[in-house]
């Protein structure tokens, strides 16, 4: 069979039934009309064929509602962007007539696409159908309403058609309609209601409103939404409703069209979407970049080649590149673009652009269409190339020279360079670390990582140049050092980060010198604040208790007495609360022996049996081949019963405490994390218990002078402190471990003193306490105290000078040549203390017995904590049988009793 000529596709195009165009689809160009569109629309061929579709058929000039053209060209456009057929709803689109005027008309529009072999679009079928007597029917021989529905929804693919009827609210579904909600054909909701179920949720209230609009106010509505169909698909529908009025004008119900768009959604939504990514991208890029089409025009710029062109878009869209720049014509910028074209093969090259006067470095790539060409603005870059290359060798012998961390980070190529300081200062192999900036985040403390990062780009991204922060940094061994980091940000003149130089420096051991400086400065305050009121304090302690002791030994009323007694116990209370408060300050004069710390423990232990509760279990474990070590067995006593009394409360439901102790050695790893602790052998004390254990917070405040967990009135906050001062006045360490709800564990460590000998001891408890007939000379400032050891000294025999002062003292030792005991306060007026006192007494008598008392010493008989070999005193307040022995045990000479 021979193939048909043109002509003959041409008449049959023309004879076909259908109203129908064929178009251009870049211009809209009418290249074809069929008999039936001719005479459906009024016209000629030889009128229309080879003119504009919109020439022909534009909007009725005085119709402000006219959208016909608006709704046909987006149609179109949605066809040459996806390529797909577009089917549009019923369309009001008045025509031109042969009289010159408009006549009303209602079309239902289909455009479908020709592709040619390479998938292009070669031709646009307009295809439209009359339905202008279906949305206004005639009066007379008119179908029904749903027989109209029927006609146009059997017109359409896709399609289908609805009616509401106002009176008596039946709904109409064609075959179509009900299909799409995935109903059988017939179906028709039973109200208005039923048919408003399948709407998603979401958009209920959209269709629902536009359709109350429709009756209320005439309105027509074309709405885009979702539903769900019977079979539980979700689907994208076009809704489009009209209302229908009877001849006074009332409306009597709604119609119109319903349409699956579901695939047409999809497409459009993807295309939006890459679109709208592609042109994103482009505008956000840093590069320049801009597209040419086959003729060498342009077809895109972003916003960056405006800039770096110095020409806008407006001024270069669709225009030709060699025109508007003839400079470039036989450049290598039009070599090099030729060739990408020809061969469809991508350049890269740098080339200098004099009308510019810019270096570009440039990326040309083959499309499609033409021709993609990215480029930046090298020209600073070159201009700093040289000057970057000596500062490079500057900052090599700087980074070699300084034992500060230096890094460099170039945010272009994403990495960060370290100098050999980081393996130096933090231990880690520069082999070891990630080759961006992960190398520094990853090692920085999880707790300060947010702050840091937002602070370094609050920078970056900011105006500033400068960075400074202060965070935690891992180290190799896992430890974390606290440093000071720094850094300055260099950047283009366009203000754009590209690098930013700093150095780290490790401030860890400077912080825990100015943290132990703190305490110290502390502990230097607490101890003057201490000495100044435990001076008055103690003396008048001293006389109260050394009276309120004789009232009760001379009281016969039982009443009187108990209130002596009453006395006596306060004055003994308020004393231990001095002392404390100089121990935590490390000003309490010591006494150190050497002694195995087990048997001190041993003799506790009856007293530790009463201080427990039935319901807290009690336990010593004592290392049996415990070493000796020298310390004050008065004040360790003290500290222990402290220990043993906060365990007890930590444990109000019972539970059980154990004291340990064992021979323990101290390294070099451990001295290096406790700055205080020097390597060694210690004697280790350990004090446990199964309470409830103590917080962080609690742990570090812990040893603060009044500073306690316990309710008001049931602790003073000063037995850790007490602990805390005396431990560390005998050259030991501290360590608390504690768990909330687990329990706590505090472990006193003591140097051991293995080459002495224990000292013996001799119970001065069971001593008889005796006076005698010697002649005392008594050197106090304070009146009250001095009257009232004249007093005490006297009734226990002796004779007894007072005086008030040093060079007074002097004097008496010039007259009175029997005096044997020189009795002398520490801290006195007249710019001579006890100690300067006795050095120039004994000076002139040698057999001269000195006593000091004092209730605080500064350092004038203690150096290092301990009292001065040779060196007898007795601390304030005291009580009379402690005078009487200490007196005479000075005077006898011997200077080995100690207390057990």
């Amino acid at each position: 069979m021979s193939q048909l000529t043109d002509q003959q596709y041409r008449r049959l195009f023309e004879s076909a039934a259908g109203k129908t165009l064929v178009l251009r689809p870049d211009s809209y160009e009418i290249l074809a009309a069929s008999k039936d569109y001719l005479n459906v629309t009024m016209t000629r061929e030889e009128d229309i064929v080879g003119k504009n579709l919109f020439e022909v058929f534009p909007d009725a000039p005085d119709d402000p509602k006219a959208d016909g053209t608006h709704n046909l060209r987006a149609s179109l456009q949605r066809v040459r962007s996806f390529k797909a057929p577009d089917i549009m709803g019923v369309q009001r689109y008045p025509i031109p007539t042969p009289s010159g005027g408009f006549e009303e008309r209602f079309w239902s529009p289909v455009n479908t696409p020709v592709l040619d072999g390479a998938g292009d679009i070669e031709f646009i079928i307009h295809r439209v159908e009359d339905v202008t007597g279906i949305v206004h029917p005639q009066p007379e021989g008119s179908l029904t309403q749903a027989e109209q529905l029927l006609q146009l929804a059997g017109q359409k693919v896709r399609l289908g058609g609805w009616c509401v009827e106002l009176d008596s609210e039946v709904v109409i579904w064609t075959r179509e309609t009900a299909a799409i909600h995935g109903k059988p054909a017939g179906f028709s909701p039973a109200s208005v209601e039923e048919g408003m179920g399948f709407y998603a949720p979401e958009h209920r209230g959209l269709i629902l409103n536009a359709f109350q609009n429709c009756i209320q106010y005439g309105k027509e509505f074309d709405v885009i939404c979702q539903l769900d169909t019977a079979t539980t698909q979700r689907i994208w529908v076009r809704v489009i409703g009209a209302p229908e009025r009877d001849e006074h004008g009332r409306i009597i119900a709604v119609q119109g069209a319903f349409q699956d768009i579901s695939k047409l959604r999809e497409a459009e939504d993807r295309a939006d979407q890459a679109d709208r990514q592609r042109i994103h991208i482009l505008e956000s890029i840093s590069d320049a970049f801009f597209a040419l089409d086959e003729n060498w025009n342009f077809s895109y710029l972003n916003r960056q080649a405006e800039v770096l062109l110095e020409r806008s878009r407006v001024d270069l869209l669709g225009r030709n590149v060699w025109t508007e720049f003839p400079t470039a014509v036989g450049s290598t910028f039009q070599r090099q673009y030729q060739h990408a074209l020809e061969n469809q093969q991508t350049v890269e090259f740098r080339e200098f652009y004099p009308p510019l006067n810019k270096w570009l470095d440039v990326s040309a790539y083959p499309i499609p269409d033409g021709l993609a060409v990215y480029f930046r603005d090298i020209t600073q870059r070159k201009q700093q190339e040289a000057e970057l290359l000596l500062n490079q060798e500057r900052f090599r012998l700087i980074s070699k020279a300084t034992n500060d961390v230096i890094w460099d980070w170039n945010f272009d190529a994403g990495t960060v360079w370290w100098n050999d300081s980081m393996y130096e200062v933090f231990g880690h192999q520069a082999s070891d670390l990630e080759p961006g900036p992960e190398s520094w985040t990853r090692r920085i403390h999880p707790d300060d990582l947010d702050r840091v990062y937002h602070s370094i780009h609050e920078v970056i991204d900011g105006p500033v140049d400068h960075w400074t922060e202060e965070y935690r940094f891992i180290k190799g061994d896992g430890q974390y050092a606290t440093v000071i980091d720094r850094g300055f940000v260099i950047r283009e003149p366009s203000g754009k980060a590209i690098r930013m130089l700093g150095s780290m420096l490790d401030i860890t051991e400077r912080m825990e010198l100015e943290t132990r400086l703190r305490e110290s400065q502390k502990l230097e305050a607490v101890g003057h604040l201490t000495g100044g009121v435990a001076h008055d304090f103690n003396n008048l302690l001293t006389v109260i208790m050394g009276n309120s002791e004789e009232l009760a030994e001379r009281l016969t009323d039982r009443h009187l007495r108990l209130m002596a007694e009453m006395t006596v116990s306060a004055a003994a209370r308020g004393a231990e609360l001095t002392n404390r408060l100089l121990a935590f300050a490390r000003r309490q004069p010591l006494e150190p022996k050497p002694m195995n710390v087990n048997r001190l423990v041993g003799e506790m232990e009856a007293l530790i049996r009463r201080t427990l509760p039935e319901n807290i279990q009690f336990e010593f474990l004592g290392e049996s081949d415990l070493k000796i070590t020298e310390v004050d067995a008065n004040q360790l006593d003290t500290a222990l019963l402290n220990l043993v009394i906060n365990a007890r409360d930590a444990m109000p439901n019972g539970g059980k405490l154990t004291i340990e102790t064992g021979n323990a050695w101290l390294d070099d790893e451990y001295a290096a994390r406790h700055q205080e602790v020097s390597p060694g052998e210690y004697v280790m004390i350990c004090v446990s218990d199964t309470g409830i254990g103590m917080d962080e917070d609690t742990q570090n405040s812990a040893f603060e002078p009044f500073f306690t967990t316990k309710a008001i009135g049931k602790g003073s906050g000063l037995g850790l402190s007490m602990v805390f001062g005396f431990t560390k006045q005998t050259g030991g360490h501290i360590k608390i471990y504690s768990e909330q709800g687990e329990g706590t564990s505090v472990k006193l460590y003591f140097p051991s003193a293995e080459a002495l000998q224990e000292s013996s001891d001799i119970d001065e408890t069971e001593q008889p306490m005796r006076g005698g007939d010697e002649h005392i000379l008594i050197a106090e400032d304070d009146d009250l105290v001095r009257e009232h050891l004249t007093g005490q000294l006297q009734t226990l025999g002796y004779r007894v000078t007072s005086v008030g002062s040093g060079p007074a003292a002097l004097a008496a030792l010039h007259l009175n040549s029997d005096i044997s005991l020189l009795l002398t306060d520490i801290i006195m007026p007249g710019g001579m203390n006890g100690r300067e006192l006795s050095n120039i007494a004994q000076g002139k008598h040698p057999a001269l017995r000195v006593l000091y008392t004092s209730g605080y010493t500064e350092n004038a008989i203690v150096h290092h904590g301990r009292l001065d070999p040779g060196v007898d005193l007795l601390s304030k307040p005291y009580r009379r049988r402690d005078l009487a022995l200490k007196v005479r045990k000075v005077l006898d000479g011997d200077r080995n009793t100690v207390r057990k």
